[in-house]
């Protein structure tokens, strides 16, 4: 007969050839004489899907304890070792499919359900809770591959769904509320830099309301919006400048209040990371209000108050009073060279005089 290596069967190796069931009966017979005691009382069926070797009941069903090999054409292909009631796998077994994944733990119903593990013949397992075949309840996933995470937690449907934890090679980690897989409600994750993030997620990013702290000091605690900083919130750098207002894409943007290390203090409108509009008062106490230039004061757009309560102020002027400023700057440039020229001249002379 050419028999058909099928897996491990009370530790040894089971071959049958289902090709032909006239022989199946008689090999199944002479493994389990051969690995038991001879004359031990056991019940072998032929079923259509396959040889049963084990308990049966007064109805001719499989019951309690036994053994079933499954036809290779069959989709539940493989050897299961266990408890069966009224025909059905229930209570605790052993089920080997033709991928050689071993699976030991509880079934119920034909199905595997309740605590086990399940260990795949590339490596990866899981242990934990099964429902209805699949990944359900707490438990705990291992791939093979190194440089994927391990998840514990809680497991729906066989997707990741819930609260649980993710490690990963590099030293990252997640703990929190996972949907189908991804960062998904309140959690908080660590990063291999030492970064930390306590907040919101949505769809494996910062979403919603969090704090983000830099490994190198900076600290931001606001709203995120897909990863980037957005709307209000409060950023503090490592040196100790601190500032709370509006942001747009990770940038100051908006109203916002800057409070400076040297005592310096500006409220005002922001756009693309700098102040537009708004008042500075700087640690002297002197205090500037207007617009801003590419982070420098716009002295034509504003006012200049000093402790004294003295005021500075250049109001807006036309293009007519603009261009008589300059000529008149220029007027003034020219009487000022006339007056150095008389007054070398004047020296020249007092010179010559002595």
């Amino acid at each position: 007969m050419n028999y058909r290596k099928f897996g491990e069967v009370f530790s040894d190796e089971l071959y049958i050839d289902f090709s032909d069931d006239s022989y199946i009966e008689q090999c199944v017979y002479d493994v389990y004489k051969r690995i038991h005691c001879p004359g031990s009382n056991v019940v072998i069926r032929p079923f259509a899907e396959g040889i049963y070797v084990g308990a049966l009941n007064k109805n001719g069903q499989r019951h309690g304890f036994g053994t079933n090999y499954y036809k290779v054409n069959l989709k539940k292909s493989g050897v299961y070792q266990g408890m069966f009631v009224n025909g059905r796998k229930e209570g605790l077994g052993k089920y080997t499919n033709r991928r050689n994944d071993i699976y030991i733990g509880a079934f119920k119903d034909d199905k595997k359900e309740g605590h086990g593990r399940l260990t795949m013949e590339n490596g990866s397992n899981y242990v934990g809770f099964f429902l209805d075949d699949k990944f359900h309840g707490l438990g705990t996933y291992q791939s093979s591959k190194g440089d994927l995470p391990v998840y514990t937690g809680t497991f729906e449907n066989d997707a990741v769904n819930g609260d649980g934890t993710m490690q990963y090679a590099d030293g990252s980690e997640y703990n929190g509320s996972f949907r189908n897989g991804n960062f998904h409600g309140a959690g908080s994750y660590q990063s291999c830099n030492g970064d930390t993030y306590i907040g919101e997620m949505f769809n494996h990013q910062f979403h919603g309301e969090g704090m983000l702290k830099y490994s190198n000091g900076f600290e931001y605690n606001g709203f995120f919006e897909k990863g980037h900083f957005r709307g209000k919130g409060a950023y503090k750098t490592k040196d100790g400048d601190s500032y709370e207002g509006q942001f747009e894409d990770h940038v100051f943007h908006g109203e916002g209040k800057m409070v400076y290390t040297n005592g310096d203090v500006f409220d005002g409108r922001w756009k693309d990371g700098k102040p537009i509009d708004g008042t500075r008062v700087y640690a002297n106490r002197d205090t500037y209000s207007g617009q801003w230039k590419n982070d420098l004061r716009h002295d034509s757009k504003g006012n200049f108050m000093f402790p004294t309560g003295d005021t500075y102020e250049r109001r807006p002027i036309s293009r007519w009073e603009e261009k008589w400023q300059r000529n008149l700057h220029v007027c003034k440039w020219w009487e000022v060279r006339r007056s150095l020229v008389r007054w070398r001249s004047t020296r020249i002379r007092s010179q010559r005089m002595c």
